[in-house]
């Protein structure tokens, strides 16, 4: 703490004892006597009586005179010590009793006049409170132009609103078309695999019975030197262990008749030519043949995925053989007979164009 904060703190605490005991100290001073005044109270009417005079005094009546008298003007001059004393006054003269005036009669007091009490004064708050309130004052109405431009944007509002309702009403028919496409579809698409698993041995027999003998396909290779070439290559390999339609010819499977092959050759070819799209510009002459082989099940689809057997190793050759397996793919559940599953499960088919185009 800083030493001029204690002495201001010891100094202010020594002259406040000081004064405590200083004032203590000092001698009151006695008060002087003061007399006592004596003071009554009189009431209004004593003192009215103090005022009032007495009935039975006489009135003392003397006439002034207007000029001063010789006595009066010697009076004003000194008189010598050795004068004569003055000589007494006369006596007042008796003046004859004043009687009193009578007093004067009460005027008649005429009653009051009972004035019809007047009517109260409207309360102008509750006047204006009662009054009907004005009435509005009438807008004034559009111009012409806002008229006209009113108008305008009415029919435009009810245009937008009937386009609105024509476009969700032709919405809502073809939402309800594209549903019923979509059913009629899917009802299709049953009823196409329920014809699917069902075997028409009536067909089977028409087209075997449309089916060319084998002395008609010799008269065809006969005439055709080049086809006969290719038949003749396509019948060694359905001579082997798998044909390109007529499945295993040796183990345990049984042996397809040549009208049951050439039936099955047909219905195969039928449904690739549907699935099979050349590449490129689509001409048979330059795309080479390829051979696929795969594997099916009873009910027509895939038992994993075909494969390239032979292709040319050229940028035609891959080509070709994409064009072949997406062919398969697309194809596949395939509507075969289940009967002659064992004839058809394993299949080894060659994509010429020159041939199934």
């Amino acid at each position: 703490m800083p030493f001029g904060l204690l002495v201001s703190f010891a100094c202010h605490a020594a002259l406040i004892l000081w004064a405590m005991f200083s004032m203590r100290a000092v001698q009151q001073l006695p008060a002087p006597d003061t007399p006592a005044i004596s003071a009554e109270l009189i009431t209004p009417s004593e003192f009215l009586s103090l005022k009032k005079g007495s009935e039975d005094a006489k009135n003392l009546e003397t006439k002034a005179n207007d000029k001063p008298t010789e006595d009066d003007s010697k009076n004003d001059t000194k008189k010598p010590d050795n004068a004569p004393p003055p000589a007494p006054p006369p006596p007042p003269q008796e003046v004859a009793k004043v009687e009193p005036p009578p007093p004067p009669k009460p005027p008649e007091v005429e009653p009051p006049k009972v004035e019809p009490p007047k009517p109260p004064e409207p309360d102008p708050i509750a006047k204006k409170i009662d009054e009907p309130p004005p009435p509005p004052e009438p807008t004034p109405g559009p111009t012409p132009d806002e008229q006209k431009a009113l108008e305008q944007k009415i029919e435009e509002q009810r245009k937008a609103d009937e386009a609105k309702k024509k476009a969700e009403e032709e919405a809502r028919k073809k939402k309800l078309a594209e549903e019923l496409k979509k059913k009629k579809l899917a009802e299709a698409a049953k009823k196409k695999a329920e014809e699917a698993k069902k075997f028409d041995a009536n067909k089977l027999a028409s087209l075997i019975d449309k089916a060319p003998d084998d002395a008609q396909q010799k008269a065809l290779l006969d005439k055709d030197p080049k086809k006969k070439g290719q038949q003749a290559a396509g019948t060694s390999q359905s001579a082997t262990a798998t044909g390109k339609e007529a499945g295993t010819a040796t183990g345990t499977a049984p042996v397809l008749s040549a009208r049951e092959q050439d039936l099955l050759k047909g219905m195969i070819k039928s449904q690739l030519e549907r699935c099979w799209r050349l590449p490129g510009a689509g001409g048979g002459s330059e795309i080479p043949a390829v051979t696929l082989s795969w594997h099916l099940l009873q009910d027509g689809s895939l038992n994993g995925e075909p494969s390239v057997k032979s292709a040319p190793n050229d940028t035609l050759g891959h080509a070709a053989s994409e064009a072949a397996l997406r062919a398969v793919r697309s194809c596949q559940p395939f509507k075969l007979p289940p009967e002659s599953y064992d004839g058809w499960k394993d299949i080894e088919w060659v994509f010429d164009p020159r041939q199934m185009m």
